[in-house]
C-alpha cells in the first residue's frame, strides 16, 4: 500500500504563488471601498441577523480561520484571532500576511475577556460554533455571524462577500472572488484534461481521523464540495440516520468504510500515529478497498484540508489534489481581473 504526503516543495510553491498574486493585486490599483454611498453607513446581512456598520472597522476580531483568510485577502489584518492557542494551525500563506495579533483562545470557546480587552469595532463569529455566545459578543462590539464550520464551498464564498461589505472592501473582495473562480476553472480544466475529457469517475472520500473516530466529510461539507466543484466527485456515505440528517460530518465504522469502498481517499490525521487509519490499515480487509488496492490513499495536512476553509485555502487544497491525483502542477497565481 502506497501513501503520499504533500511535499514541502509544493507547499513552498503555493506560498510563492500567493505572494505574487498579492503583489499583482496591489499594482492593479482597484477601488477597495463599497462605494461613496455605502462607505459611511451600510447594513450587512449575517446568518444570525443583520448589522449596521458606520465607517470602516479598524480593529477586527475573527473567530474562524476562514474569516482570517478572507480578511487578509483584502488587506485587513485582524487584531484578534481565535487560533486554538496554536498560531501554527493558521496555514503558512495566511500567517505570512497576518502579522502580529492577539490570540483570543479556542475557536470552540473564545475568551470573551480577551476579546473585550482588544476594544474591537467588529467581531466576525461563526454562526454555528458561536451561536450560544452571540449575544455576549454583541455586547462587546458590533458582531456579524457567518457560515464556516458546517458549510460547503459556495456558502463560504458568500461569507467572504459579506466580510468584504463589513470591512468596507467590497471592490477588493469582488475582485478576489472573481480571481478565485478563474483559479477553480483552471483546476477543473486540469481534471478534465488528465481524464481524457471524461471527468473523474472515481469517488473521493475525505476523512479526518483520530485515535477513536473516522469522521467522513460529506458533500455538504467544505472540502468534498470544493473538490466536487472542480470535477472530483465525493464518495458515497451511508444513508443518514435520524441522528445525522443534514450533518456534513458522518462518523463511520470500519464496516461502513468497507461498504462505501471509495476509489480515492484523502486522509487528514489529527496525530502522526495512533489514529484509526493506522489501526485499520493493518486489518486484512483494508487492502480490499479500491483506494488502497490502487494506491490512491493520500495523507494530507489537517490544518489546510479540514480547518482553513478560506479563499487561499480552497485554492491550495485543489492544487494539491490535482498534483497528487494526476501529477500536474496548476498555478494559483491570481489573474488580473477587473474590479467591477
Amino acid at each position: 500500500m502506497k501513501k503520499w504526503l504533500v511535499a514541502p516543495a509544493l507547499l513552498a510553491a503555493l506560498a510563492a504563488a500567493a505572494s505574487a498574486g498579492a503583489v499583482a493585486a496591489q499594482k492593479a490599483g482597484f477601488d477597495p471601498t463599497c462605494g461613496t454611498a455605502r462607505a459611511a453607513s451600510r447594513t450587512v446581512n449575517g446568518t444570525l441577523g443583520s448589522l449596521t456598520i458606520h465607517g470602516t472597522p479598524t480593529r477586527v476580531v475573527a473567530l474562524e480561520f476562514s474569516f482570517v483568510d478572507d480578511l487578509v485577502q483584502v488587506g485587513v489584518r485582524p487584531v484578534g484571532v481565535a487560533d486554538d492557542n496554536k498560531p501554527s494551525e493558521i496555514i503558512p500563506g495566511i500567517r505570512a500576511k497576518l502579522g502580529a495579533y492577539t490570540s483570543v483562545g479556542l475557536r470552540s470557546a473564545p475568551n470573551l475577556e480577551t476579546i473585550a480587552s482588544l476594544h474591537p469595532d467588529l467581531i466576525i463569529a461563526d454562526a454555528t460554533r458561536d451561536v450560544k455566545i452571540y449575544n455576549q459578543l454583541k455586547q462587546i462590539a458590533p458582531t456579524v455571524a457567518l457560515d464556516s464550520l458546517q458549510e460547503a464551498y459556495l456558502p463560504n464564498l458568500h461569507a467572504a462577500v459579506v466580510i468584504g461589505q463589513a470591512v468596507n472592501r467590497c471592490g477588493a473582495m469582488a475582485r478576489r472572488i472573481a480571481q478565485d473562480k478563474i483559479v477553480m476553472q483552471r483546476m477543473k480544466a486540469a481534471v478534465m484534461k488528465a481524464t481524457g475529457g471524461k471527468g473523474e469517475t472515481r469517488k473521493a472520500m475525505f476523512v479526518v481521523t483520530t485515535n477513536n473516530l473516522w469522521n467522513v466529510h460529506s458533500n455538504l461539507a467544505y472540502t468534498p464540495s470544493l473538490l466536487q466543484a472542480i470535477g472530483i466527485p465525493p464518495a458515497n456515505v451511508l444513508p443518514p440516520t435520524s441522528h445525522n440528517v443534514g450533518n456534513p460530518y458522518i462518523v463511520m465504522t470500519e464496516e461502513d468504510l468497507l461498504n462505501s469502498n471509495p476509489g480515492i481517499m484523502f486522509v487528514a490525521k489529527q496525530t502522526p500515529t495512533g489514529t484509526l487509519y493506522d489501526t485499520w490499515s493493518q486489518d486484512q480487509l483494508f487492502p480490499t478497498i479500491d483506494a488502497v488496492k490502487n494506491h490512491q490513499v493520500y495523507v494530507v495536512n489537517t490544518n489546510l484540508w479540514s480547518k482553513a476553509r478560506g479563499l487561499l485555502a480552497g485554492e491550495q487544497i485543489c492544487q494539491q489534489a490535482v498534483h497528487l491525483l494526476y501529477h500536474k502542477f496548476v498555478s494559483i497565481a491570481l489573474p488580473d481581473v477587473s474590479s467591477s
